[in-house]
Order: C-alpha cells, then structure tokens, then sequence
C-alpha cells in the first residue's frame, strides 16, 4: 500500500471514489489565543493493487502530530480494511479517503502532521500563527 497524496483542507467528501475538496491547501492557522484548538480535513489517495485492496486484509493506520519541538502531541493508531470492487490484477487501484484531524495547539511554530498506512507515510506542516491575520481590521485599530 502506498500514500499517493495527502492533502490538507478545510472540508472533503468523497463519493463513489470521488473527491470534493474545498480550501484545499490550508497549512496556516491564524489564533487569537494559545492554547486553541486546530481543526482541519485531510483527503488521502492510498495506491494499492488488488491484493492489497482486499476486504479480508487489516492494514495498519498511524496519524501522529508533532508540535514545532518535535514532540508527539497527538497520536491514533488503528486497523482498517481496504476493498475496491474496480481493483485489477497488476494494476495500481486509487482510493480516496476523508480524514478528520483535531489538535491543541499550546506555541506558535509549525506542527507536523503524518499519515501513515502499513511502510508507506506522508508528512505536511502545518503553521499555527498568534495574531491577528494581516489585513484584517482589529476592534483596537
């Protein structure tokens, strides 16, 4: 199994392997006040061929957070069975997948979040920023 993608949004639906996104992209979060809690959407294409994409098959999924010191501050783990009615011998099948991720964000910096499925991860920053975001008129100003 292999993680094609994994894109970083404010919303994805995914139906019959079909993926709508919006905000597709969004890796910085702008917050008032620290702690605060981040709350976004991955879309994942996972690549497989049709041995891997069988019912019958655990497959094992990791989503860690690391914080901008590199600690762990977040972690799931968990099995999950991945099937594809249009798998084909020898031919690389694409699944689609929506993906929630919620953390607490305690510093500004960048976190990192990791998907990961059986060997095969990716990994994308995400930029939490204290402020206000440029251009944006403030009740003090």
């Amino acid at each position: 199994m292999n993680v094609d993608w994994v894109i970083p949004c404010r919303f994805v639906e995914v139906h019959d392997n079909l993926g709508t996104i919006v905000g597709a992209g969004i890796d910085t979060f702008w917050v008032q006040e620290l702690p605060s809690r981040i709350q976004l959407m991955l879309a994942i294409r996972l690549l497989g061929l049709a041995e891997e994409l069988n019912p019958d098959i655990n497959h094992s999924v990791t989503n860690r957070i690391r914080d901008p010191l590199g600690a762990v501050v977040g972690e799931a783990t968990g099995e999950m069975a991945i099937g594809s009615e249009s798998a084909r011998p020898e031919w690389l099948t694409g699944i689609t997948l929506p993906f929630v991720v919620v953390f607490d964000a305690t510093q500004e910096g960048t976190y990192t979040i990791e998907f990961s499925v059986d060997d095969a991860s990716k990994a994308l920053p995400i930029h939490v920023v204290h402020g206000t975001p440029p251009g944006v008129a403030t009740s003090d100003g």
